[in-house]
């Protein structure tokens, strides 16, 4: 009996031990789990939000237009081949004949240069801005294509219908308008290098841009330029003898001080009574000695 008590209570300790020894092996295992749940939850949480990241800075550089829906596949076709390459020299001029500025519009035209500078370019500047205004030409005939396209909406019976088209369509006549005065300042840029330093302000955005690229009283501005500098070189050599005087040797009682400061004298110590400092020569008097 006290043995099957003893194999029982060894039996049961045996048990006890095991269970105890499993319950922690699970134990471990489930805080082993959970930990890396939670280490899987963190990386993941780490990586959405590098991935968020990097996606703003991804759309920060991206350099891609937004688009809008398709247009139909036809028109896309065609504006994708006009913009990827030139037109004929033969459909260019055809296509330029179509269209012809109406007559109560004044600024719609490529400015011509004024022959007063025209007749000083040389065959390069010439070349050079015979090149720009033919693209600026081009610019110009498509604005009046879109104009007269504007016209025939604006006159049309369904006008509140339009009302889009017409806005979309004055949209690109602005667009128009301001690549063609950016056209002429740049024309006025090209030829700038061209003209006597003294003149090179008439090439500022302040003077207007008409149907001539340097306006129409451009004899008068060179006049005033010129009436100017000569104002501004009075004043500067007034100022600078004005400045002269002031320093200068010419005013009786003004003398300028020096430079290096006043500088006090300092006597030398005398010197000591040698051989040398008899009033002969160091050779003479050895002469006497012999």
């Amino acid at each position: 009996m006290p043995s099957k008590h003893i194999s029982t209570s060894t039996s049961n300790s045996s048990s006890s031990t095991f269970i105890s020894e499993a319950s922690q092996e699970d134990f471990e295992l489930l805080i082993a789990k959970q930990n890396s749940a939670k280490d899987n939850t963190s990386k993941r949480n780490t990586e959405d939000n590098t991935s968020h990241f990097l996606s703003d800075i991804e759309q920060d550089l991206n350099t891609e237009q937004a688009t809008d829906p398709p247009v139909t596949d036809k028109l896309a076709s065609i504006i994708d081949k006009r913009c990827a390459g030139k037109m004929t020299d033969e459909k260019l001029k055809d296509k330029m004949g179509k269209y012809i500025c109406p007559e109560n519009i004044k600024n719609l035209s490529a400015p011509l240069v004024n022959m007063e500078i025209w007749q000083k370019l040389n065959t390069f500047n010439r070349k050079q801005d015979i090149r720009m205004t033919n693209i600026q030409k081009t610019i110009q005939k498509a604005a009046i294509a879109i104009t007269n396209t504007t016209e025939k909406l604006l006159k049309s019976d369904n006008l509140e219908g339009n009302k889009k088209a017409i806005e979309m369509l004055t949209d690109a006549l602005a667009l128009c308008g301001h690549a063609n005065y950016d056209m002429s300042l740049r024309r006025r840029e090209l030829i700038r290098s061209a003209l006597n330093p003294e003149f090179r302000s008439i090439c500022s955005n302040q003077v207007p841009v008409t149907n001539l690229l340097f306006g129409p009283d451009l004899p008068k501005l060179m006049r005033d330029i010129k009436e100017s500098n000569h104002i501004g070189q009075n004043l500067n050599k007034r100022k600078r003898e004005d400045n002269y005087g002031q320093f200068g040797h010419q005013h009786p009682g003004i003398h300028r001080k020096s430079f290096l400061g006043k500088r006090q004298w300092t006597p030398r110590a005398p010197p000591p009574k040698s051989y040398r400092h008899q009033g002969k020569p160091y050779n003479n008097r050895k002469k006497i000695d012999k």
